[in-house]
């Protein structure tokens, strides 16, 4: 089960009630109002496409290294450039391979920016040169109707499902990167200054935030997602008849 999720491609599943709750708007100046898409914005995407070779169990850990060391200062750089981000997770022997994504939603001129800050930033730079990351793709046109707040949902859910789920799963990334420095700043940094250094404290930390989930994930995130819900049944497993209720 474990390998069957892994190998699929997942989307984090970190949820903090506050974080939910308070994801349903974004702020602006006369308090909080419903996000609207604006003509000069889409979705782009900066993918980190990292090695995984064919006879090497899957190592999720870069990922954690990327967030808190690439995209964590990057995003409070941008905060109000950004309006709509998110991360995705994915590994699968298939043409995409082991991959990790920043997408975010942002008007041109600040997506240039972000993909510059990628190409000259000296961690990612240090991850290519080593054969971590094995490519650094910047994408513009990924998704159809990349304009709409809804152009990365998935097509089968209903409409209002995909136009409010961007906000949902800012806060689920947003959640996920903030367990990643509060983790990280609980534990002792790494013995050595380099990329070997860096990727064996990562794995320490990515198996405490792993360790975290199992053990608090049931109550303080899914419960509590539930709970928002008003602890209405969700229906797990997909079948003819579950659309007669």
């Amino acid at each position: 089960m474990i390998d069957r999720l892994r190998a699929g491609a997942t989307v984090l599943c970190l949820v903090l009630l506050t974080l939910v709750s308070g994801c349903a708007s974004v702020p602006s100046g006369d308090g909080d109002v419903q996000f609207a898409e604006k003509s000069d914005q889409q979705w782009f995407a900066l993918r980190f496409r990292l090695h995984w070779p064919q006879d090497q169990a899957l190592d999720f850990s870069p990922h954690l290294l990327i967030a808190d060391r690439f995209l964590s200062p990057l995003i409070a750089n941008y905060s109000e450039q950004l309006p709509l981000w998110r991360v995705h997770r994915r590994a699968a022997r298939d043409s995409a391979g082991h991959r990790f994504s920043f997408l975010f939603y942002a008007d041109a001129e600040t997506a240039d920016s972000v993909f510059s800050s990628a190409r000259d930033n000296d961690l990612l730079n240090t991850l290519l040169d080593h054969g971590i990351i094995e490519e650094l793709q910047i994408r513009t046109n990924d998704y159809q109707d990349n304009q709409r707040i809804a152009g990365t949902s998935d097509p089968t859910w209903s409409a209002s499902v995909q136009t409010s789920w961007p906000l949902f799963i800012m806060g689920v990334s947003r959640s996920w990167i903030g367990l990643i420095g509060e983790v990280r700043n609980e534990t002792k940094g790494p013995d050595e200054d380099t990329v070997e250094g860096l990727l064996d404290y990562y794995r320490e930390v990515s198996t405490r935030v792993t360790e975290i989930w199992g053990r608090e994930g049931r109550h303080a995130y899914l419960h509590h997602l539930n709970a928002v819900f008003g602890y209405t049944p969700v229906y797990i497993f997909e079948t003819d008849s579950w659309q007669n209720f």
